[in-house]
């Protein structure tokens, strides 16, 4: 038996593959693939979380917001996951277990990687880890938007980056280094996730490739197109400041606002990312230099020691920090259609869900009160809904 570890890195069409692993688990089961259920039924988060330790893994918010209800606390559930997964890999008995967690990625402590490897010894057969790389100016951007989606983030881009910079996820020579002193160097596949860069345009059927596992789908693609929503930089600039201001509608708390939120500003279509200035760019470049061509000829066997062959999206199209005071003026005024909203809203559970749509009024003060009204039964993106939102975006310098 082999055990295959997609660790990431984040930002790398992770859900698109771990939808597939889920929508074809069935069938993957039957030709002797495990995608086990007791790290987590759509990812293995549990794994990350598992790794963090007492210390560090009650007070991550993946634990507090997925996982750590089902458990009295942290010492019952790093009881409980070793046994579990054990036994529910010995009752398949399959040929290939698979288990996917992009923020094992980020684990960089010998503390953290030895409790992994003492719960992955409990499983018969080597390890493999599968990891993408992507150009680190994106992955930083992509970060900070999750962060200003998921968690709450208060910051401007560049404050943000700034202090990300120091980040181990972006050397990946150390990164890779880490993983090959647990499994061996010859069973680490780094693999480079830009255009030209996988083997199949669809990157659950490029996983299954790495793995040895094509042949086992007829349609590897179909099943896999979950993908997070992504946002502009109008919408960063909302959010950052819904965050700032109105915490309690924003955080992880209310989903219910936040998916309104991004679904509507989702129909931003092409609208530019947020990114940090040119200072900070330049500072990770000249950070993941050296890596970068040192993973590009030992590991990939480029002798021209070139990793990334395109371009960074963010550094080339991207709305500067700099320049956010225009988008700025947008959010602030969808705020402010927010609190006359909240003064004619009744006050029930549903109040809230309610008021996300409300912001599609800002910037419009002639219509903000009946847009209110209505907004208790409009649907959550609806093309009305929509149509306001990027009526609204475009009006916003």
């Amino acid at each position: 038996m082999a055990v295959w570890l997609h660790i990431g890195t984040e930002k790398t069409a992770t859900s698109v593959v771990q939808a597939g692993l889920v929508r074809h688990r069935a069938a993957l089961a039957q030709a002797g693939w495990l995608v086990p259920r007791t790290p987590g039924g759509f990812d293995h988060r549990l794994l990350s979380l598992y790794a963090l330790g007492p210390e560090r893994g009650p007070v991550d918010p993946g634990w507090r917001y997925h996982h750590g209800p089902g458990f009295p606390d942290y010492a019952a559930f790093e009881a409980w996951l070793p046994d579990a997964l054990a036994r529910e890999v010995a009752a398949a008995a399959p040929d290939h277990v698979v288990l996917a967690d992009e923020r094992l990625s980020l684990v960089a402590d010998p503390a953290g990687l030895a409790r992994l490897r003492g719960l992955l010894d409990r499983l018969p057969g080597p390890v493999h880890v599968v990891v993408y790389l992507r150009r680190q100016d994106d992955l930083m951007l992509s970060r900070y938007q999750e962060n200003v989606k998921g968690l709450g983030e208060t910051r401007d881009a560049d404050a943000w980056c700034a202090a990300d910079l120091a980040a181990p996820l972006y050397a990946y020579d150390s990164l890779l280094a880490r993983w090959a002193g647990m499994v061996g160097a010859d069973r680490v596949h780094p693999a480079v996730f830009e255009p030209g860069g996988l083997r199949d345009p669809s990157p659950f059927a490029d996983f299954l490739d790495r793995i040895g596992a094509r042949g086992v789908l007829p349609d590897p693609a179909t099943g896999a197109e979950r993908r997070n929503v992504g946002v502009g930089a109008a919408a960063v600039s909302f959010l950052r400041r819904l965050n700032a201001t109105r915490p309690a509608l924003a955080g992880p708390e209310e989903p219910g606002v936040r998916n309104a939120v991004l679904d509507t500003m989702a129909g931003e279509a092409g609208a530019a990312p947020l990114a940090p200035s040119q200072s900070v760019l330049e500072a990770l470049a000249a950070r993941c230099a050296g890596a970068n061509a040192h993973v590009a000829r030992v590991w990939l066997g480029r002798p021209d020691g070139v990793l990334f062959r395109h371009a960074g999206r963010h550094a080339a199209h991207a709305v500067t920090a700099a320049e956010e005071s225009a988008v700025a003026r947008v959010a602030d005024r969808a705020i402010a259609a927010l609190d006359r909203a909240a003064a004619e809203a009744p006050d029930d559970p549903a109040r809230r869900y309610r008021l996300s749509r409300a912001l599609a009024a800002a910037g419009r003060p002639e219509a903000a009160a009946e847009t209110a009204r209505r907004a208790v039964t409009l649907a959550p993106g609806s093309r009305l809904y929509k149509q306001w939102w990027i009526s609204l975006s475009r009006e916003g310098g």
